[in-house]
């Protein structure tokens, strides 16, 4: 690991902007990206604390800022927990809103065809549903079925996550976007927005 990604994975803001110094634009962001990267994969394996990854998000926002490096227009994402667990929803604004996306939480409780509704407001490029529940499953699927009835979905990446969710379970419920790691699926969910873009 490099120093930039050491130091952000450190929480070390000011060493990383200090050890990216010379360095170019995209080398400089793919370091910040490793050590996000790194953070959530340790944390979602449970080798480190949610305050911890929280606190290498925090410097990688920082180091982005500090550096000027520009963010991408991605449009807003909708995000929201169909379930009662937000830890997975609040993780995944975070990680979006480094990538350049501009973030809609939605509040817990909420019904498919309301999360879908949101989805309908301008600017809308992606759609991140998650939850711990077993259960999800069918709610997933009907937050799909929503946009679809709303006639926007063609328009919207659909991402799909959290603990019981697996692949299989993402592409039935009409997932674009699925990772078992929440910085892998922003990855992705961007790369399809910009692909969508161009």
């Amino acid at each position: 690991m490099s120093e930039v990604s050491d130091a952000v994975g450190r929480m070390d803001a000011a060493a990383a902007v200090k050890a990216a110094e010379g360095m170019d634009e995209d080398e400089a962001e793919a370091e910040v990206r490793e050590a996000v990267f790194k953070a959530e994969k340790e944390y979602t394996t449970g080798r480190t604390t949610f305050p911890k990854l929280m606190g290498t998000v925090k410097a990688a926002y920082e180091v982005r800022e500090a550096l000027g490096i520009p963010r991408p227009d991605l449009g807003r994402a909708v995000i929201a927990t169909l379930d009662v667990h937000t830890e997975g929803r609040n993780l995944m604004t975070l990680l979006l809103g480094i990538e350049g996306f501009e973030t809609d939480i939605v509040e817990e409780g909420m019904m498919p065809d309301d999360i879908a509704a949101r989805c309908k407001r301008e600017g809308v490029t992606a759609c991140v549903v998650s939850g711990e529940f077993a259960s999800i499953d069918t709610k997933m699927r009907a937050v799909d079925h929503e946009l679809r009835k709303l006639g926007i979905r063609d328009r919207i990446i659909f991402c799909c996550g959290g603990q019981p969710v697996s692949e299989e379970g993402a592409r039935r419920a009409g997932a674009d976007v699925f990772d078992q790691n929440g910085a892998e699926s922003v990855r992705k969910l961007r790369d399809a927005v910009l692909a969508r873009k161009a």
